[in-house]
């Protein structure tokens, strides 16, 4: 799904639904050739430096290495994920990653969550869903459509969109400071997933601070260092800064995939297409003469 426009930006025009998730024709962009990193101006999608870029700086990690893999002597495949937990292709997206990475057990993997906004125009506080679908979508009803169709393909995936359960539209810096937080004790996706289930699936408004305390205490961080934390500007301006290095790298909808620092896929795509994405990335890691760039 493309990001939000302010509606000072937008005036009075209605903006259009707009999901990469829907896009025609998958596009698994080779960002390398010759497994070696093209300059940005050489490649559309900007987010080969940003992915890589970010891998070989000295910036926190929001690191996870999945359990259910087996041991491998081989390095694994690094795959950033961007997105945002009140987008409906990412809640799609997430399960479809999960089984992708359950398709190819073979290769090792290592997830890393990374923060974008959505809808980077929504105030801290969050407005009400009426007032967003009427910005976004011309109104409420206009959206319906669009929602049961998503809702549907939600459905396929065993997850639960509960379209009339949400009256509230967060600002998702919280969220995105929690998916942080939790990835120093390994638990990003678990964050993650406990997000999108109480937005899409209780309708808990993740404006509220209780709301986020429980949730940090879900996944196992301590909830009374997640209120003091949340209450602070803890990491808000490195939260905000990485997103906006997103758009500036061109990356104008989510879910986006990067893997290995090499290929990248946007949209909420197959199992068996994400899967050939990891397959694909550790052929070119693991290639004679080939120069990691997932380290």
């Amino acid at each position: 799904m493309q990001a939000g426009k302010h509606p000072q930006a937008i005036a009075t025009k209605v903006l259009p639904p707009r999901c990469v998730g829907l896009i025609e024709r998958p596009r698994l962009l080779e960002l390398v050739t010759q497994v070696e990193m093209k300059p940005l101006s050489a490649i559309k999608a900007g987010a080969a430096n940003y992915g890589v870029g970010l891998a070989l700086s000295g910036r926190p990690r929001m690191t996870e290495h999945s359990g259910a893999l087996p041991m491998s002597a081989r390095p694994p495949v690094r795959i950033d994920v961007l997105s945002d937990v009140v987008c409906p292709w990412c809640f799609i997206g997430k399960r479809r990653l999960e089984r992708a990475i359950a398709m190819k057990p073979e290769i090792p993997v290592e997830v890393h969550w990374r923060p974008y906004f959505l809808n980077d125009w929504i105030p801290r506080e969050g407005i009400s869903r009426e007032q967003y679908l009427t910005t976004k979508f011309g109104s409420p009803e206009r959206y319906k459509g669009i929602a049961q169709r998503v809702a549907a393909t939600v459905a396929q995936e065993g997850l639960v969109y509960a379209i009339d359960k949400i009256s509230n539209q967060p600002n998702t810096t919280d969220a995105h400071r929690l998916i942080r937080w939790a990835a120093g004790i390994g638990k990003a996706a678990e964050m993650e997933q406990r997000l999108m289930d109480l937005y899409f699936t209780e309708g808990a408004d993740l404006t509220k601070k209780a709301v986020l305390v429980q949730a940090a205490a879900d996944v196992g961080l301590d909830p009374e260092d997640a209120r003091a934390a949340l209450d602070s500007d803890k990491d808000v301006e490195e939260v905000t800064r990485e997103a906006q290095s997103a758009k500036e790298a061109a990356i104008e909808g989510v879910p986006y995939f990067i893997f290995g620092g090499r290929l990248a896929v946007s949209g909420a795509q197959s199992p068996e297409y994400l899967a050939e994405a990891i397959e694909r990335a550790d052929q070119a890691r693991t290639a004679p003469g080939a120069n990691s760039t997932s380290d």
